[in-house]
């Protein structure tokens, strides 16, 4: 079936499963019908929503196949659920239909997590994995403090059926907020429909188990199935909705919504820890997040420290060679406090023309190369920066073995249809001037008188 043609179905499915869910309101609102025609609609809106769902697997282009595989298959659980309940109801306790439905759900989740794993961008950075583990654990200790213990509250012969059927449903919103977290809390059209989906038919199951352990509720002709309709519609046309990639920058709710989880998970621990009927299982979650939070906390206080770390060298740094720029040079002209330096300034001849010859890239290169020799050149006590352009600054420490001169010469670059030779200036510190603004500009001064000399010291000397 080509993709046309299958769209085409799924509109006129998806318009008459929306149809359905207006059919129930009316019915159930206005009393129109009985059990009978209350559970026809809503089979032939749930039925029409899974076909929907079906055909996009049938479909060619969909990116997310596993996702969909997973659907259908618990679709088809579904529909042997809505079987076995046409022909022998739905008796109270954990029976067959609700092991069916039990076998949706997980398959709903599975629907979720596919889908939701298929779109992470990656890597995966480390405060999003404990950001997915804190919202899963907030999640299931939020659940076990609502819903689990009052599961285990009520009459017997209900709580397996609310227990198992309660836990999944949690287990679904828990996947899908851990997927969110892990995709940096950014919504696509698709994921987000695909979740409301998922949320719908949680809150829908959540309430109708409530409402049938406490004091009974009828099998078909409530709201509840309103909401379950409306998920399954939702969850079809999320099927049917373009998939896009989200980016991987960084955004503002990856520093809110965990602050946020985390204040959650604090309020249940500390609410649920001054009763003292209180389950372990919801203790042991909250606590849990909680510390989840505090090593999401010093993870990303190591992170911004690093990056506060690196942005500082950085700003000293020269990007193409690596050697010190010029805040580099003004910082550690400081830190030698008057120490005696010579500050040798080198200005390269011949590097424009073999930039407009070889490219850019060359160019680069090439002040690679001659920034790892001035650094060879300086020795162990020598220091070696670009200022700019094809313009070094080299630190020599007073009685060094070097000397401009040596500076000069290892700057020269020789090959075939290029020469790049250098013309240099020096100022001796503290004894010629103490103030690097000045120094600089009387290393600038003898270097241009040197480079107008036509003068290169050794470097011109050099055998080819």
């Amino acid at each position: 079936m080509n993709l046309t043609t299958a769209r085409r179905l799924s509109r006129v499915l998806l318009l008459v499963s929306a149809a359905c869910c207006a059919a129930s309101v009316l019915r159930t609102l206005l009393g129109i019908g009985g059990t009978g025609l209350a559970q026809a609609i809503y089979d032939g809106g749930i039925a029409c929503a899974c076909l929907a769902w079906f055909l996009r697997l049938l479909a060619p282009g969909e990116p997310a196949r596993a996702a969909l595989a997973c659907g259908i298959s618990g679709a088809l659980l579904w529909g042997c659920g809505s079987i076995v309940t046409a022909i022998a109801g739905d008796p109270p306790g954990f029976g067959l239909v609700d092991a069916l439905m039990l076998g949706v759900t997980a398959l709903l989740v599975l629907t979720v997590a596919c889908y939701g794993l298929s779109t992470i961008p990656r890597p995966i950075a480390p405060t999003r994995l404990l950001d997915a583990l804190l919202s899963a654990l907030t999640v299931t200790a939020v659940g076990g403090c609502f819903v689990f213990q009052s599961a285990l509250q009520v009459v017997p012969n209900e709580t397996a059926a609310l227990f198992f059927s309660a836990s999944g449903k949690v287990a679904l919103l828990a996947v899908a907020i851990g997927l969110l977290a892990l995709r940096g809390w950014a919504f696509d059209r698709r994921f987000a429909t695909m979740a409301a989906g998922a949320l719908c038919s949680t809150v829908a199951e959540l309430l109708y188990r409530w409402a049938q352990a406490h004091g009974g509720v009828p099998l078909f002709g409530t709201l509840y199935d309103v909401l379950f309709m409306v998920g399954g519609l939702l969850l079809a046309g999320a099927a049917w909705t373009e998939q896009r990639a989200i980016g991987t920058q960084p955004r503002r709710a990856e520093i809110v919504v965990p602050v946020a989880l985390g204040g959650i998970a604090l309020t249940v621990l500390l609410t649920v820890g001054a009763d003292p009927r209180s389950s372990r299982l919801t203790l042991a979650l909250a606590g849990l997040a909680v510390a989840t939070l505090l090593v999401r906390m010093a993870v990303s206080l190591t992170t911004n420290y690093r990056l506060l770390l690196q942005s500082q060298q950085d700003a000293v740094t020269d990007p193409v060679t690596g050697l010190g720029n010029s805040r580099g040079m003004a910082a550690d002209l400081e830190l030698l406090a008057g120490a005696p330096t010579t500050l040798v300034l080198l200005d390269l001849n011949g590097f424009k023309a073999y930039n407009d010859t070889f490219g850019h890239p060359a160019g680069d290169e090439l002040l690679m190369r001659i920034g790892a020799d001035l650094r060879r050149a300086a020795g162990a006590g020598g220091r070696a920066y670009r200022m700019g352009g094809d313009e070094f600054c080299v630190l020599l420490p007073a009685g060094g073995p070097a000397d401009p001169g040596d500076l000069a010469a290892a700057a020269v670059q020789r090959g075939e249809g290029y020469t790049v030779t250098a013309a240099f200036g020096a100022v001796a510190l503290p004894e010629e001037t103490r103030d690097p603004s000045a120094a600089l500009q009387l290393a600038d001064d003898r270097m241009y008188v040197d480079k107008r000399s036509g003068r290169e010291r050794r470097g011109a000397s050099l055998p080819a």
